[in-house]
């Protein structure tokens, strides 16, 4: 399993820097969006970042096992973050270990959960979860004896997982490069490749499983430990644009962002796209 405990901003830059340096004249993909990459983790903190519980966390008090990565995981759906934090803090300053969330009741996981919303479905998807995942022949470890691929399609059999929850699991809890596509990524990736959100909606499956499939291959054969600063990187690019959109003032610039050249008319980079 991938170990970024110690991981600093400045391990990210030369992480980046590294595959930068070896990416060929014709991966364009590839090119744009390690340059925009590169271009936010001169503003952006990777370190600062890492909010769900895992089991590399460099804070002491929220590395945990895969089984609470799972729960945060869960919790964080339709909430905020500030929401999301204080439930899992209660949840985990109540239980410390597996078998003591294991042994916590569906009304007692709602009533720590309560502040992030929806807690009595996402109560009963943490219970039934973490159950099924306890349960994998060599503990939920255990997966990483399978092909990413097989997984993945167990993880999507949880209550309560989909897609972003699945690759969250696989890239940040087992060290599997998976790219997680959320909502903030699915924006900066149609901005940078595509020239546009209003291009695609994330409410279209179809549409975030073609632009996840894309990002995969322009980083085959890359670690977990980029796929984690790629999608944080761009995750914190959207953010910093929040609900006004695409600006270019705020973006990576036209020589990695289409949508940037399109505002500005500027030519980008000769990428043979």
């Amino acid at each position: 399993m991938l170990d970024l405990s110690q991981v600093t901003d400045s391990d990210v830059l030369v992480e980046l820097d590294r595959a930068i340096a070896a990416t060929r004249d014709n991966q364009a993909d590839r090119k744009r969006i390690l340059g925009a990459s590169r271009q936010c983790a001169s503003r952006f903190t990777f370190v600062g970042t890492r909010t769900y519980p895992r089991p590399d966390h460099p804070d002491p008090n929220k590395r945990r096992s895969l089984l609470f990565l799972l729960c945060g995981i869960i919790v964080s759906l339709r909430t905020t973050l500030e929401n999301e934090q204080l439930a899992m803090s209660r949840l985990m300053n109540a239980v410390h270990t597996d078998d003591e969330l294991l042994e916590l009741t569906v009304e007692q996981i709602a009533a720590l959960i309560r502040p992030a919303g929806m807690a009595n479905s996402k109560a009963q998807r943490i219970y039934e979860s973490i159950r099924l995942l306890e349960g994998v022949e060599g503990g939920p470890e255990g997966l990483l004896g399978v092909p990413m691929i097989a997984a993945r399609n167990f993880l999507l059999g949880l209550p309560g997982v989909g897609p972003k929850a699945a690759d969250c699991l696989l890239t940040i809890g087992l060290g599997m490069p998976s790219m997680v596509v959320d909502t903030n990524v699915f924006r900066s990736i149609n901005w940078i490749l595509s020239g546009g959100a209003g291009s695609s909606s994330f409410s279209n499956q179809a549409e975030v499983a073609k632009v996840k499939a894309r990002v995969d291959k322009a980083l085959a054969g890359e670690s977990a430990f980029l796929f984690q600063i790629v999608h944080t990187e761009l995750l914190l690019l959207s953010k910093a644009m929040g609900r006004r959109g695409h600006t270019t003032e705020l973006c990576v610039g036209p020589q990695y962002c289409k949508a940037c050249a399109t505002s500005t008319g500027e030519l980008m980079l000769p990428l043979n796209s």
